[in-house]
């Protein structure tokens, strides 16, 4: 066996060995071959040779290396997208290394999709919505679900009593103590001002309109009867009113719903249950019944009647309004429980609205409210009524 290599191709890397008639340079020190004892077996082809052979068979796996790893830089570089997840993992926990090529991009590093990125607090939608998400059982409300669909929260009201739920006319503005304790529930229902709408409801078609679902609440002197929770679910009571006399600010001798009314002209809306209680308690006066309280407002500031009578909270409404003209006297004579009315199966609504009146009266909102729009004069301090979780 010949030591000299025999070379296949262009792709040989190592030294060029003589042919056998050239004479071959001295070796190196340290690289001659050591002697060999009698009758020994040949030995191995010498260190110069052997050194050729393997210089030559590494230089021919360095080079296949070098071409593969070239092939996948040029492929990675080409489609930097399609790497797997482990060679982005991998990239991601080790220091990047630079590109094979100059003017290459660098595949050694993390997806751009993999990168953590902040994400927005909150989605925008198309319409309003409400400020603040649901919180407690009352995401199980069917009324509140749909409400939170349509994105807004639709409260039915009154409109036309003074300090309580009143709607400017010239405006559209709707204010009062009710209007403000209405905010309040809807802002813990996760409603703002701008998600609130308000809708005037006549009276005797609140009940209708609860049914269908064309209001969600209703808020309006709505007293509490045993016949109504038949058919309405109510909150509350927020307010527990009495009847009272509206009299004007110069009035000396009428006290209230009591005998000193015995001559005297008093006016409520006919066929209402203030006008029953004046003929059954005070039969000496004389009653006088008009269509509105409006109406009986006017005619007690021309002095065509000398009380009105009716629930103190609407009374004081009106005394609000003109504080120099008119005063509210007496001590409510009854009980009538205001609450907030709604669909009659929905529990987890009703429980709901009672923990926001409950928050109302212990934070403020609700003394703030009374204040501001049924005793501006601070002539009166009522507390707020003890809710009736039935």
């Amino acid at each position: 066996m010949s030591d000299t290599p025999q070379h296949g191709g262009p792709d040989d890397l190592g030294p060029a060995v003589p042919p056998s008639s050239a004479v071959p340079p001295p070796p190196k020190p340290g690289y001659a071959p050591s002697a060999q004892p009698p009758g020994a077996p040949p030995s191995a082809p010498s260190p110069v040779g052997g050194r050729s052979n393997t210089m030559l068979f590494v230089g021919t796996a360095a080079g296949l290396v070098i071409a593969i790893v070239m092939t996948l830089v040029v492929l990675l570089g080409d489609d930097e997208d399609s790497s797997s997840d482990s060679a982005g993992s991998a990239s991601s926990s080790a220091p990047a290394k630079p590109s094979a090529s100059p003017g290459d991009s660098p595949t050694a590093t993390s997806s751009p999709s993999r990168t953590p990125t902040a994400t927005p607090s909150a989605t925008a939608t198309d319409g309003p919505t409400a400020s603040v998400p649901p919180t407690g059982g009352f995401q199980n409300s069917p009324v509140l679900a749909a409400a939170r669909v349509r994105g807004r929260l639709i409260v039915g009201t009154k409109g036309d009593t003074p300090g309580l739920s009143f709607q400017d006319p010239a405006t559209g503005r709707h204010s009062g103590f009710e209007i403000e304790l209405a905010l309040a529930v809807a802002e813990d229902l996760g409603f703002d001002e701008d998600g609130v709408e308000f809708r005037n409801v006549p009276s005797a078609a609140r009940e209708a309109a609860l049914a269908s679902g064309g209001i969600d609440l209703y808020i309006g002197t709505y007293s509490i009867t045993a016949l109504r929770k038949q058919t309405v679910a109510f909150a509350g009571p927020y307010y527990v009113a009495g009847l009272t006399a509206l009299v004007r600010a110069g009035e000396p001798t009428i006290t209230g719903m009591d005998s000193s009314l015995a001559g005297r002209t008093v006016c409520s809306v006919t066929g209402s249950t203030p006008l029953q209680v004046v003929q059954t308690n005070v039969p000496q006066a004389q009653v006088s019944g008009r269509t509105s309280y409006a109406q009986c407002l006017e005619d007690l500031q021309a002095s065509r009647v000398d009380a009105v009578v009716t629930d103190d909270a609407i009374l004081r409404g009106y005394a609000a309004m003109r504080p120099s003209e008119l005063k509210v006297v007496g001590t409510p004579f009854g009980v009538e429980k205001y609450g907030i009315g709604m669909n009659h199966d929905d529990a987890a609504l009703r429980s709901a609205v009672n923990d926001a009146l409950e928050k109302a009266a212990t934070d403020g909102t609700w003394s703030a409210a009374y204040t501001e729009h049924l005793d501006p004069t601070r002539t009166s301090f009522p507390a707020p009524p003890p809710l009736d979780r039935y």
